[in-house]
């Protein structure tokens, strides 16, 4: 299953994809910190345990009461955060497949 999204066999593009994917994760909880303390007003400390456990979908209750703004935001963070694990995990199987691959051919 090929795709140009995907990186290639070679080491540089792998450890390429990991640190995009780890880049994507930092800057989603970045930005999903700094969009609680901007919009709600919450301590930095309030914004980043919202947006980790929305993330990591964890689902605790929210750490206080929020506004329509902060509900639209939450979404966006969700959404955020779903996608990069997705891209992370395709990049996991991916490597997975083509070590299998690799094991398999030399068989």
């Amino acid at each position: 299953m090929a795709s140009s999204s995907l990186p290639d066999s070679s080491g540089w593009s792998r450890r390429r994809a990991v640190v995009v994917a780890m880049l994507l994760f930092g800057t989603v909880t970045l930005i999903g910190t700094l969009g609680y303390v901007v919009l709600e007003g919450w301590t930095v400390w309030d914004a980043f345990y919202m947006t980790m456990i929305s993330v990591t979908t964890a689902g605790y209750k929210e750490v206080h009461e929020m506004g329509f703004l902060g509900q639209v935001w939450t979404v966006l963070v969700l959404v955020a955060g779903v996608s990069t694990l997705f891209y992370s995990a395709t990049l996991l199987m991916a490597e997975v497949d083509r070590k299998s691959t690799r094991l398999n051919s030399s068989h």
